[in-house]
């Protein structure tokens, strides 16, 4: 592990801080909507958080990241990407300097689009499994593999494609300036959009309501895709042919709630089904969710907290999250590029469930 091997003295000299565990608790999770008083900073260390084991603030210029099935981090963000593993990124970022520094690999992204200038924001960035990486921008998606230079995968002017989702068989784009997820093919070819639309009544026929541009999604084990509905403060299960199939997620300043205007912020699915949000804001807090579904019974009650919100430098701001295979959380906050990393507790396992469902 990257903190094992680096001292507290060249650490903090590089600005980096090391944070220490939370004390364990063996208090059961709370449920959603907990109403005995405590403030979302207790909750969250009642329930027990995962270790912060790093934590830099030495990223201005970062805005997303993603994580390759391998363990590589990329970071993208005013008109280039970074690349490396965590280590190698722990070295550069204890080198205190400007540029980059190798051995993280330096991707610089063309102007593909003509509304797009070379020094525009990477909007959003995924991996496909043979380490193909997806750039999302102001104007539609780029690609590019081992000694493959870039080429554009998909082009729609006026779009914002601030998330992307790969899977073996379809490319999932979420459009924030026209509140669709793009559905493409693997050739890049529009198969369907969905708009969040799901029912008659006026709620549902709203379709997503984003208030701000930061859209959270990810696939699950099961093959439906998990949409993040932030104006209406749930999560919502998809299937490829765009069919809703549940619901949940609820506004509140709990954990377990989802709070301010429009949250949460981002997601992400583990092997087991958990289900790990983001929620930006002056609460910014990660949490993780048992599995869901109507068949789990266990729809929207809280896991585990991966962080609450003392457990950032920054009190306010938006927010990127990505898992690596071994289920450690990296954590980005915009502006400002502090970059957090939090490990899993020994005993991670799915805790007990308790509490009613979070519909």
């Amino acid at each position: 592990m990257l903190v094992v091997a680096l001292s507290a003295v060249a650490l903090m000299t590089a600005g980096v801080f090391l944070w220490p565990s939370p004390p364990s608790s063996d208090s059961p999770p709370l449920g959603p909507g907990a109403t005995d008083g405590l403030s979302r900073y207790a909750q969250a260390r009642s329930i027990g958080e995962y270790r912060l084991v790093l934590q830099t603030s030495t990223l201005p210029w970062a805005y997303c990241l993603a994580v390759a099935d391998g363990g590589r981090v990329a970071v993208g963000g005013n008109g280039h990407i970074g690349v490396g593993t965590l280590a190698e990124w722990g070295n550069s970022l204890m080198l205190r300097r400007s540029e980059w520094v190798v051995p993280v690999q330096t991707l610089a992204v063309p102007a593909l689009f003509e509304e797009r200038s070379s020094g525009g924001r990477v909007l959003s960035l995924a991996f496909d499994t043979d380490g193909t990486l997806f750039v999302g921008l102001s104007g539609g998606i780029v690609v590019q593999g081992e000694d493959v230079p870039w080429k554009v995968f998909f082009e729609r002017s006026g779009s914002q494609i601030v998330n992307i989702v790969v899977t073996d068989e379809m490319i999932f784009a979420a459009d924030a300036a026209s509140r669709v997820v793009l559905c493409l093919d693997r050739d890049g070819n529009l198969v369907r959009e969905i708009d969040g639309r799901a029912g008659e009544d006026e709620a549902d026929s709203a379709g997503f309501v984003l208030p701000s541009p930061h859209w959270g999604m990810a696939m699950g084990a099961d093959g439906l895709l998990r949409i993040a509905n932030p104006g209406r403060r749930q999560v919502e299960a998809w299937t490829v042919d765009g069919h809703r199939e549940f619901v949940w997620g609820r506004r509140g300043p709990g954990v377990g709630e989802f709070s301010g205007c429009c949250n949460p912020a981002a997601l992400a699915v583990l092997d087991d089904g958990r289900i790990i949000t983001a929620e930006k804001g002056e609460l910014l807090t990660v949490t993780a969710y048992h599995p869901d579904g109507p068949q789990a019974g266990t729809m929207g009650q809280v896991a585990r907290v991966v962080a609450g919100p003392d457990r950032f430098r920054m009190a306010d701001g938006a927010v990127s999250l990505a898992v690596m295979p071994d289920g450690t959380v990296l954590v980005l906050q915009t502006p400002g590029g502090v970059l957090s990393v939090f490990e899993p507790p020994r005993d991670a396992g799915i805790l007990p469930a308790s509490g009613e469902e979070n519909r």
